[in-house]
């Protein structure tokens, strides 16, 4: 740990010594479609859990921690169903009793929804902890150095993760349910403890009592407290006290493989607008997930800007065309100034008490910022951004407000706009003035982007397809115009005189800035959805549509070239090539792509009746089988994409689907721990069945494919197809795979929901992280993904590239190996 991360960590216990943890755990009877939860504790911590799509009885059983000084803020969960990237409904609210949150008492609570026609139901956890404040250097050295730390007869913690943000979660919580198999695995770690201290006359309880308060305070030990008896291990190396490696450690190790990312497919189009720009070398910049990116369309690269901590909601480019400015979501949000040449930080602040940045912009000079929070009364912020420093803020309309635009010529002029609401600002002597448009019921609306142009005037798009030429200094309407079929979504400048519209009808139209006249300009990008971001070169324009797509149109002859073409929804399972350096990803959009890894391109896109829970190649490569979310299952011939057997299953969730060796089985894992074997002589029809409970997370089969083996993350279960029955023993068996046996040694830090082993190096999907455990000792070291929130699966190819998958966030990341 280094000096900068040492006195960051202990800020962090300084400025929140309470913490509240809270496991939502699973809903039952749910009346919606694809359920998700947002925690809000107090005014400004807002977490949220993934989204279970086509489940009516979700299970997340996921954690959370939110940091508090004296007493316990309002806690608040709501229940939304998400309808697509823009609509998310809200089910239900519940208000968590303060009163039966207790300090070390944990309790598992269950909620009665009330719903119509349905009885649904919640169940969540929650703890109360304090930790010591302020800590010793010691005491903060181990509580964040990865270490075991437990009081098994309260609660279990694990990993400690996120050091950025004192905000964020610090530990992940294990399942009470888990703890007395723990307390049981630990009684037996204790003793193995117990005799290495007395080996090497490290002091235990029993002479605990004549160690000084002082001692104990500059001890560089940890402490496990079990059955009312404290422990107390060193950070010596001899001592295993837990198998997670340090960066020196990892440094001196010439053989463990490091992570660097090398392409990112995906674009955040869908929920956003205005995060497309052209540099002054024609590079192209956007964002997805954390990541900020910086394509060279002439060669394909991509630079990568990861200096976020949260997802990325929003951008704008310095008037100099080089420079970026990139705000994040959630609470204390992080706004970074860098350098798209260089790809280098030039500037980084915290802006305090505001729930994330949903639009920022340079003004005319380019030392200022202008910033609008997502809080649900808006802030309108100034930031000197070379001092780090706020100069001016008020409080902005109380309808929502989607961005802030800034005029190129006067430095004291900007706009902000939303539903209902549209101000014309101005920010002189260090103070912000505003005068607002008039708007009455009858004229109602949703103004969707802004453009100054030479004069000074302001024009505005709205939701029904009208341009509006606005006088800044009257507030005055000069003109309108309908210019498209449905709302107009976007705006950019176009030369001197010129702006360009694109609508949520795949038009792009020009016209004049100064009298709204039309241009002979007009084109419509087909089955390329709805324009969200555009900007201009003079020579050709950007175009970022809700389909996550980048399309690039030139404006002298209409050419249209499509760069980017991801998923358009969120991305829920991936699987590599047996022998090519291909992989297959699929998607809730319903379809599935295939990707050819060392061009970076798609090579072909099938689309398919339902939303995918997992798919896999057969192991020659020639057949794709997918399970979706309702229950089916469809397999797919891969030279010609011709559905070779479609077919039902129960209506629950899929864990895993995969081919036998010999290609003649297919076996489907779900949810609740049935496994389903089908044979392909048969038109794969179901086969047999075996069940485990409650559930299972990954599979290996013989390389005779007569033998299965199953692991929920605790135990291993066999089976023998010929037999049709579970089997204890298997002997002289050599399995294709070895992931049951690497997630039994997992379990002790984490149960992934993916895990893959090469060159004997296991790789778990970890929360945001992506770990590798070395095969013969299963130390282990993680590296930040850059995705969202989680990374939902892996995949490793032939030619050594590993794929993530981050769900929601649309992006499919692809990795290199360094030594």
């Amino acid at each position: 740990m280094n000096k900068n991360q040492f006195q960051n960590e202990k800020s962090i216990l300084k400025k929140f010594p309470k913490w509240l943890i809270i496991e939502i755990k699973f809903a039952k009877n749910l009346k919606c479609k694809n359920p998700f939860c947002y925690i809000n504790f107090g005014n400004f911590q807002r977490k949220k859990t993934s989204i279970q799509f086509y489940n009516s009885n979700p299970i997340w059983n996921q954690s959370f921690a939110f940091g508090f000084f004296n007493k316990i803020r309002n806690l608040k969960i709501e229940i939304f169903d998400y309808l697509n990237s823009d609509i998310q409904e809200k089910i239900e609210t519940i208000e968590v009793e303060n009163e039966i949150i207790k300090t070390n008492e944990p309790i598992t609570k269950k909620y009665n929804l009330k719903q119509e026609n349905e009885n649904g139901e919640l169940e969540v956890f929650l703890l109360q902890k304090i930790f010591p404040n302020p800590l010793s250097e010691e005491e903060v050295e181990i509580k964040f150095s990865k270490k075991f730390i437990a009081n098994l007869q309260e609660f279990t913690f694990t990993n400690y993760i996120n050091l950025k943000s004192p905000i964020n979660p610090c530990y992940f919580y294990q399942s009470p349910s888990k703890i007395s198999k723990l307390i049981e695995e630990q009684n037996k770690q204790i003793k193995e403890i117990e005799k290495k201290l007395e080996k090497h006359n490290i002091s235990t309880s029993e002479n605990k009592e004549q160690t000084s308060q002082s001692e104990r305070s500059s001890f560089s030990g940890i402490t496990l407290t079990q059955d009312g008896s404290e422990i107390v291990l060193t950070e010596s190396k001899n001592i295993e006290t837990d198998n997670e490696l340090t960066d020196s450690e990892i440094n001196t190790d010439p053989n463990r493989p490091r992570l660097e990312l090398e392409y990112i497919y995906g674009y955040h189009g869908a929920g956003t607008r205005n995060n497309l720009h052209i540099t002054k070398t024609g590079k192209i910049v956007y964002f997805t997930a954390k990541i900020g990116i910086v394509l060279d369309k002439q060669t394909g690269k991509q630079k990568f800007f990861r200096e976020h901590t949260e997802s990325i909601s929003c951008q704008t480019i310095h008037h100099n065309r080089s420079l970026i400015a990139t705000g994040q979501e959630n609470i204390d949000p992080i706004v970074c100034v860098w350098d798209t040449e260089k790809v280098t930080l030039r500037s980084k602040f915290t802006i305090k008490n505001i729930n994330g940045v949903v639009s920022i912009a340079f003004d005319s000079s380019g030392s200022y910022l202008f910033v609008i929070s997502g809080d649900e009364k808006t802030s309108i912020q100034i930031w000197d951004w070379e001092k780090r420093t706020k100069i001016a803020s008020i409080i902005g309309s109380t309808e929502k407000v989607l961005c802030v635009d800034s005029d190129p010529k006067n430095s004291s002029h900007f706009v902000t706009y939303g539903v209902n609401n549209l101000w014309f600002l101005e920010f002189k002597d260090n103070e912000i003035t505003h005068k607002q448009a008039y708007i009455t019921a009858k004229n109602s609306q949703m103004f969707l982007s802004a453009i100054f142009n030479s004069e000074g005037d302001v024009i505005v798009s709205n939701s029904y397809g009208d341009l509006s030429l606005w006088d800044f200094k009257k507030i005055v309407c000069k003109k309108t115009i309908r210019a498209h079929s449905g709302p107009c979504t976007s705006l950019c400048q176009f030369k001197d005189s010129f702006i360009i519209s694109g609508g949520r009808d795949s038009d792009l139209a020009m016209w004049d800035s100064l009298s709204l006249e039309k241009a002979p300009f007009n084109t419509r990008i087909t089955g390329a959805g709805s324009v969200r971001s555009l900007d201009s070169d003079d020579k050709q324009i950007v175009v970022g549509t809700n389909k996550n797509q980048i399309w690039v149109v030139n404006a002298d002859d209409n050419v249209q070239n499509c760069l980017i073409s991801p998923h358009g929804d969120a991305v829920s399972s991936v699987s590599p090539h047996p022998s090519k350096n291909y992989f297959l990803t699929s998607s809730n959009e319903r379809s599935v792509i295939c990707w050819n890894s060392e061009e970076k391109s798609m090579a072909y896109k099938i689309n398919i009746n339902g939303r995918a829970d997992n798919l896999c190649f057969s192991p020659n490569g020639e057949l794709i089988a997918v399970s979706m979310q309702g229950g089916a299952f469809t397999v797919f011939q891969t030279s010609t994409l011709r559905i070779i057997a479609n077919r039902s299953e129960i209506q629950k969730h899929s864990s895993f689907i995969s081919f036998s060796p010999n290609a003649q089985f297919l076996a489907i894992g779900f949810e609740n721990g049935l496994i389903n074997i089908h044979n392909s002589q048969s038109n794969y029809r179901k086969a047999m069945s075996f069940t485990v409970s409650p559930s299972v997370f990954t599979l290996d089969w013989s390389s005779c494919s007569s033998f299965i083996r199953v692991s929920n993350g605790q135990e291993i279960f066999h089976f023998s197809l010929e037999k049709n029955k579970n089997i204890d023993k298997i002997d002289d068996v050599v399995f294709d795979t070895n992931y049951c046996s690497s997630l039994i040694h997992l379990n002790n830090s984490i149960i992934p929901k993916t895990i893959q082993v090469h060159d004997n190096f296991v790789f778990a999907a970890d929360n945001n992280f992506i770990k590798i455990f070395n095969g013969n000792d299963f130390s282990s070291v993680s590296f930040p993904s850059g995705h969202s929130n989680f990374v939902e699966k892996i995949a490793i190819l032939k030619n050594s590239k590993l794929i993530s998958v981050g769900g929601e966030d649309m992006s499919i990341f692809q990795w290199k190996f360094i030594n």
